[in-house]
Parts: C-alpha cells; structure tokens; sequence
C-alpha cells in the first residue's frame, strides 16, 4: 500500500497527487542538517539508520484505540492531551510518534516496513547521490517505513480518527493518502503559526484552524489545500491562556519586547532552511529597534526575550556576546534569559516586535500589541489580510507602526487594526 503510493504520488496527474508530491520532494525539510546536501552517500545512511532503528520486538496485543494522536515525539503526545482538554474533545485512547514507531514493532512488522522502504530506496537512493533533491530523496525510504508501520498500528488498534499534530512533516500527505484508504479520518492540527511556513499544501479530512489568518491562508492556498471540512478551535499550546483569562495584566508601559527565532543559532547548529527570520533580517530588526529607541531620547526601553534555544546555560555567554554587538551600548535593553516561557510573561511589553514566531501570534491571542517585520518575506502576510495592518516591510514602517502602537490603548489597538478576531474571547472562537 505504501510502496504504491508512493508510485502514484510521483506520476499521477490526479490532485490529491501532485500535492502529496510538492510536500514529499520539492518542500525543505527539518529532518536532516543544512550540510547534507552536500553529502552525496546522505541517503546511504540514513538507509542504514533505518535498519539499526527497527524493533524487532515481540508482537504484542494492541489495545483498540477509535481516536488516537500522531506526533512527533513523546513531549508532543504529552502537550496533545491539554489541547484535547482545552477544546473539551474526547480524550484519544492512543497514541504513536514518527521517532518511536519503527522501534515499537513486531518481527513481522518490522520486515513489511523494511520491504517498503527498500523498494522506495531503489527509485530514490541513485537520485539522491546524483543530486536530485538530495534530502528529500535521502529521507524517502525511512518515510515509507515510518507510514507503513503507522497503517500497521492503525489497522491493528481498530482506529477510527487520527489526529495529525506532525502536520509539517513533509511525509505527512503520503500518510494520509495510505490512512484515507484504511477508512481512517485525518485531523491536520497545525501550529497557531502561518501555514505558509510548512503547510501549503495540505490534505486531509479536516483541517484545525487556530486563528483568523488561517482561514485566509486556506482561502489564498485553496488549489494545495483540500480538505473536507474547517474547524475552530484553540491552539496547540495555549494553555498559557488561563493566566490572561482569570486576571488582567497590563502591559509595562514603554517597553518595546523583541522575540527572537533564533535564526542566527539555527544557522550555526546547521538547522534547515525556513522561509521566516532568516538571521540577516533578524539583526537588521533588532538594530532597526535600537536606532529607534535611540532617537526617541531614552523614552523607550527594549527587552529581548530569548529562544528556547538561545536559552541554554553552555550558550549563555555566546548569547549575550551576540545581541551586544548588535545594540549601541546608548540604548537601554535587558537580554531575557529566564525560565518563564515568552507566553507567561506577555505584559512585560508595551508593544512586541518580531519577524516570524509563534510566539507572536500567542500575544496577539492574549490581547497584546504585537507588529510584525516582513521585509522580503513570502506569502505572508497573504493579500488583502487584517495582519496587513501590523506589518512593517520596511524600516520607516517599522518605526511608524511602533509609534502609533504606542499611543494606542489595547482596546484601540485591536479594534482599529480590525484584529478583534484574535482575542481568545472574540467570536471568532465561540463559534468553534
């Protein structure tokens, strides 16, 4: 089922097809360094890898499972759980990730999911080390694995819906083409981030929409999106939100927050490429923060809420050394680096600032006065969108956007921006 899949999704000319095989061959992928593509045995190994990784364990008795979860790893199961009960779903009963899938199967399972990916590796190894889209080529053949050892549990846990909460994956529409055919109901819950950064293109019976610029998005993106059916509901994530609920925190007047991605330790870790924060853009925003601050006499401060990555104690120093070579020792700002995720300490900022972060559209969920910086970024915002208003593509913009923001209540902000939509409390999530 999977190898011909697989097959269909190279030559067909059906839809459903060629989406599965933008996502599959063309889409960046975050499953293997930067360097790789330089590597020409790169598919070799991670062919290898693969037949270390599978279990050959002892069969053991699923227990029946009509609703379960996908995820990446064992955190990701473990933060599905306060979505479920953040949108008062039913509970699923079970659940599997891509990074523990191989090593959970039987003997049998285990060589079905071999074979899958051996005769993927046939078509995609040669292509690989010839250069063809070297990483995404590399990949294939431990994807098929991965999906026919899902189809496996699936049939076996008699599932009837599975939720897809690794909906970025770039083998995540091949699964679900295979799935579809076992009479399972896929459920994509993508990040409350823009799906242009991953998910453009798109298959699935419903689709979880977790802000009003998804619903743009899905409009912009209609011919790679097709899905049955559109459902409202909280983010991934969001239980951060009770904090805001229960109590009004005002924001500290003044300060201008900046919210990292990290794109400058992305690049020196050998991360994969992203089409948002690229590191240049970001120093060139933060920079773009500080002259502003500077000719506005002292009245503003900056605090620069780190990463989670930018965050570790063996960084700490590298960190500090970064942000201070590019903030004029003239301008007041405090570099974050505590334990409290951005998202709980919202009010610590008048007004954030950032090029492409979940983060940033968490605030704006809270009820925080949020721009973003989108010099040279693509498909984003989409045209004729709300955010349109909060974007700044240039450094004049920027400035602009920060002093009207400035001047503005919460209240004023929102309603004037026609972003009322975004509170968590709006319509817009009632409705859902």
């Amino acid at each position: 089922m999977t190898f011909k899949t697989f097959i269909l999704i190279l030559f067909s000319g059906r839809p459903e097809y060629k989406i599965a095989r933008v996502s599959l061959t063309i889409h960046s992928t975050f499953d293997l360094p930067e360097s790789s593509k330089s590597d020409a045995f790169i598919s070799i190994r991670v062919l290898i890898r693969l037949v270390r990784s599978l279990g050959w364990t002892k069969k053991e008795t699923p227990v029946k499972s009509l609703i379960v979860a996908l995820d990446n790893n064992e955190n990701g199961i473990a933060s599905d759980s306060k979505f479920f009960e953040l949108n008062q779903l039913n509970a699923f009963t079970g659940s599997n990730t891509y990074a523990n899938v191989l090593a959970s199967l039987s003997v049998w399972d285990s060589l079905v999911v071999l074979i899958q990916g051996v005769l993927c590796a046939f078509i995609t190894v040669p292509l690989s080390v010839l250069g063809y889209r070297r990483t995404n080529m590399a990949l294939i053949p431990r994807y098929a694995s991965q999906i026919a050892g899902i189809r496996a549990w699936l049939i076996r846990s008699q599932s009837r819906q599975m939720y897809d909460f690794a909906p970025f994956s770039n083998a995540s529409n091949w699964g679900t083409l295979v799935y579809q055919k076992s009479g399972i109901e896929i459920i994509k819950v993508p990040s409350i981030g823009p799906l242009a950064s991953h998910m453009s293109h798109v298959l699935a019976d419903r689709l979880i929409v977790s802000n009003p610029y998804h619903e743009e998005e899905v409009s912009f993106f209609q011919k790679t999106i097709r899905v049955k059916t559109i459902d409202r509901l909280l983010p991934k994530h969001a239980s951060f939100l009770s904090k805001y609920i229960q109590h009004s925190h005002d924001p500290a007047k003044g300060v201008i927050g900046f919210y990292s991605h990290a794109s400058w330790i992305r690049e020196l870790e050998d991360h994969g490429e992203s089409l948002f924060g690229a590191p240049k853009q970001e120093a060139e925003l933060l920079r773009s923060i500080a002259s502003y601050c500077n000719a506005a006499e002292a009245r503003y401060r900056i605090i620069i809420f780190t990463h989670p990555r930018e965050r570790e104690l063996s960084k700490r120093v590298q960190v500090t050394e970064y942000y201070r070579s590019i903030i004029a020792d003239t301008v007041d700002f405090e570099l974050y680096l505590g334990s409290d995720r951005s998202s709980s300490i919202f009010e610590l900022a008048d007004v954030g600032v950032g090029t492409m972060s979940t983060v940033l559209f968490e605030r704006l969920l809270a009820g925080y006065k949020t721009l973003f910086y989108t010099q040279d970024m693509p498909f984003f915002p989409v045209s004729n969108s709300n955010l349109s208003s909060i974007c700044a593509k240039t450094e004049a913009g920027l400035h602009e956007a920060i002093d009207r923001s400035m001047l503005q209540s919460k209240n004023n902000f929102f309603d004037q921006n026609q972003l009322l939509a975004y509170l968590h409390d709006s319509e817009f999530y009632k409705n859902s």
